[in-house]
């Protein structure tokens, strides 16, 4: 069985931590925590709001057991796909948008051809 840690750090331990090493580099303030499956450790940001960070925790412990979980594939197969259908959703709901404008900006068109003529 695969053995986990989870850090709690303050703000100054989080990121001066996330600059001692390159491949946390992506790391920054908007981030409330990050694992390294590598070392099997995970570090959180601590939070004075306790369901954040117990939240956070358990999300970073997600990304640690993913490596030696046989679904972990299919989750992120799945993630990908939630993903990708979303974006639809985004560009579907921004055609429609961009349709609406086009038959408003006709039907002005239209009307003020109707009024000058």
């Amino acid at each position: 069985m695969a053995k986990y840690q989870v850090s709690i750090l303050t703000d100054k331990e989080f990121f001066k931590l996330a600059k001692s090493n390159p491949k946390y580099s992506e790391v920054d303030e908007t981030n409330l925590g990050f694992a390294d499956p590598e070392n099997g450790k995970a570090y959180v940001r601590f939070s004075s709001w306790g369901d954040l960070m117990k939240g956070t925790v358990l999300h970073e412990l997600e990304h640690l057991v993913e490596k030696d979980c046989p679904i972990a594939d299919a989750h992120q197969d799945l993630a990908n796909a939630t993903r990708t259908a979303a974006a639809q959703q985004v560009q579907s709901a921004q055609a429609i948008a961009d349709a609406q404008r086009g038959v408003i900006t006709a039907q002005r068109g239209v009307q003020q051809a109707s009024q000058s003529a």
